[in-house]
């Protein structure tokens, strides 16, 4: 992994600390920015665009 740039983190995760963004969560107040959708069939296009780096919010492939 790290030729690639990237790294592992290990987590535990703490109920606790996860109940703030889980109530905003069901309250509707997190919002995801999508950038572009693609059909399934173009799967291929939506990972060329994600190595890009120029994107500015999610790629989303549909059926």
């Amino acid at each position: 992994m790290s030729q690639h740039g990237s790294h592992w983190i290990w987590a535990r995760p703490h109920g606790a600390k996860l109940a703030e963004p889980a109530a905003a969560a069901d309250r509707g107040a997190l919002t995801v920015e999508v950038a572009r959708t693609f059909p399934l069939e173009q799967t291929g296009e939506a990972f060329d665009a994600s190595r890009t780096a120029h994107t500015r919010g999610k790629l989303v492939i549909v059926p």
